[in-house]
């Protein structure tokens, strides 16, 4: 092989041309099979696909389809059979760790326990997402809002928040004002925060 497909940064390049950006923002996805094919080519190609395969996440259900001895399906959601264990945590975090940008909606995909037990990581775990640079959140519900705690880390500058109409109503603002706090505290970094909701007042955010 060629010395050049030994560094990391050229691989990096190549790799990510496996994006298909002329595709809108709700279709555009990573190549499923190029990717994978090319981290399971040889040692040197495997962080460097796997970094840009899961450089986006659009969905918790990613994470858990990785784990197909604890994976079941409730009709478009998944969900799992059994308490996830540490050795499934190696495999989640070890994926997760090279997420740079998430777009996260409803119910991210899974089904609301699963989103409870993904909420729940080693204690030793500071951060799920420990790279993440830019979370747009969208619609979280009481059943999701646990799980913001961990779409957090020194090194996210952009979150945007968006709740739909009717959401803050059934949700409360204690939980807002709640969500709003874990990211001022665990996200020093932060350059841009983007909240958004019809039915918010204003003054919730200056309180």
């Amino acid at each position: 092989m060629h010395p050049a497909l030994y560094v990391e940064e050229i691989l990096l390049e190549i790799f990510g041309h496996c994006y298909d950006r002329e595709e809108s923002t709700s279709s555009m996805r990573i190549n499923k099979t190029d990717l994978p094919a090319l981290a399971r080519t040889c040692k040197a190609f495997r962080d460097p696909a796997l970094d840009i395969l899961w450089a986006e996440l659009y969905s918790l259900a990613p994470l858990i389809r990785c784990l197909p001895g604890a994976l079941s399906q409730i009709v478009d959601l998944y969900s799992l059979n059994r308490p996830l264990e540490q050795a499934d945590w190696d495999i989640i975090l070890n994926f997760t760790r090279r997420v740079r940008i998430c777009h996260l909606s409803w119910s991210f995909g899974v089904a609301s326990e699963c989103v409870k037990d993904l909420s729940k990581p080693p204690t030793s775990t500071v951060s799920i997402f420990p790279n993440l640079c830019n979370a747009r959140i969208s619609s979280p519900t009481e059943d999701t809002f646990p799980f913001l705690r961990h779409v957090t880390g020194p090194r996210l500058v952009v979150i945007k928040l968006l709740y739909h109409h009717g959401l803050v109503y059934v949700l409360g603002i204690p939980e807002v004002k709640d969500a709003i706090e874990v990211f001022r505290e665990r996200c020093p970094n932060t350059s841009i925060f983007d909240y958004d909701s019809r039915e918010l007042d204003n003054g919730v955010i200056s309180s």
